[in-house]
């Protein structure tokens, strides 16, 4: 039976308790909204990324539930640059899929990657789908890596195929897996990284010296149970080195950027006791530490994504507060990791962002649907300081 998809276009109500006042005299072109995606009845949605078209729009993948209480298929979502819908798709192999990211291909398509269970198998295995311009899906495929148990976490074009970031389990063991396939997903060569411990990637990036910077977490390597990861390869997936950053306990790295003078920035958790902080660290282009800054609450605060504005400045988004109120957030830093200004929004999730054409931030995550009181994708944009209004 055919769902009906609900959009709201939707302006918050401010109030001190929800939002830190907005300061008078800012000005700006940037198209600026606040809207949810998702489907009648107790359906959860969530956005796990978003891209920037380069005729305007935006794309978001993430997943959506079969049924209520059933398993997800992977969810891909176009919207105009006001944030209407033009498309939504879905997808799945097996039992279960959801999309972990999404890039536009060379043809004006769309590859994204995750993660699928295939009952056959009984385990999951990296789920790629290559999508045309229109949504309409060109393949999808399942990759096993080497341990048994597989993760699809992130996605590059290359000119000559896909980079897949992922990662391998197996018996008490958790490898990263870098996989390279052509366009039609037809494995080329693969290869695994990490120690005798946990290892695990959540995203990659090119870098300006044609490499690749990935970021995680590590039981492997420091003193922590986990510490935050940082590992770079070269053009040919040669491991060139890999760091570490943390504390003794509980530390993750969740997103990473590269500055224009080749140094990373990194975000993520950072252990304080019961309730972890946002992690930020600075690192030059051979992975010694800059800076490190930590922001939190008496409450839960996770730093997911990490982007840079065009004048410099560091942008994050993701979650804070205590289980009964979590809210998305979007923080500005300085070149320093200075906190600037932040801003508070409805509840739930901020998982990836992005800093657009115009000047502005786009936000994906899911939000708390009041009317049936599942999550919905959650869409953001806003102006340079962070405003929807």
């Amino acid at each position: 039976m055919k769902k009906t998809i609900l959009l709201w276009l939707f302006i918050p109500l401010l109030s001190a308790c929800d939002l830190e006042e907005i300061p008078d005299g800012v000005t700006t072109t940037a198209v600026k909204f606040e809207i949810w995606f998702g489907n009648t009845g107790e359906i959860e949605e969530n956005g796990n990324a978003v891209i920037e078209l380069a005729e305007g729009g935006y794309v978001v993948v993430g997943y959506q539930e079969q049924a209520p209480n059933q398993n997800n298929e992977g969810l891909i979502i176009k919207f105009k640059a006001d944030g209407d819908v033009v498309w939504n798709k879905r997808a799945k192999l097996g039992s279960y899929a959801t999309f972990s990211a999404v890039q536009r291909t060379t043809d004006n398509g769309f590859v994204a990657v995750g993660t699928a269970y295939m009952s056959a198998a009984a385990q999951n295995d990296v789920f790629l789908c290559k999508f045309d311009q229109n949504g309409n899906l060109s393949y999808s495929k399942n990759i096993a890596g080497p341990l048994g148990a597989d993760y699809g976490s992130d996605v590059l074009v290359l000119n000559d195929g896909f980079l897949i970031l992922g990662n391998t389990t197996g018996n008490s063991d958790n490898q990263i897996l870098v996989i390279k396939t052509d366009f039609n997903g037809n494995v080329l060569d693969s290869k695994t990284y990490g120690g005798a411990g946990e290892d695990r990637a959540v995203k990659f990036i090119k870098t300006q010296d044609n490499g690749y910077a990935i970021v995680g977490n590590t039981s492997s390597f420091g003193a922590g149970q986990n510490d935050m990861y940082l590992c770079k390869l070269s053009s040919t997936l040669a491991l060139s080195w890999q760091k570490n950053f943390g504390t003794a306990t509980e530390d993750n790295g969740s997103d990473l950027v590269e500055a224009k003078d080749g140094s990373f920035i990194l975000v993520g958790q950072k252990a304080n006791g019961n309730a972890p902080d946002i992690f930020i660290v600075k690192a030059d282009k051979n992975g010694n530490k800059l800076w490190e800054k930590s922001y939190g609450t008496l409450f839960y605060d996770y730093g997911n994504g990490v982007a840079l504005s065009s004048d410099g400045n560091i942008l994050l988004c993701g979650t804070k507060g205590d289980n009964n109120d979590l809210r998305v957030f979007i923080m500005q830093l300085d070149e320093a990791g200075n906190q600037k200004w932040e801003r508070l929004f409805s509840r739930f999730y901020g998982i990836d962002i992005k800093a657009t054409k115009d000047g502005g931030i786009v936000v994906t995550g899911a939000r708390n649907n009041p009317s049936d009181n599942e999550e919905d994708v959650y869409l953001i944009k806003t102006d340079k300081e962070g405003n929807v209004l």
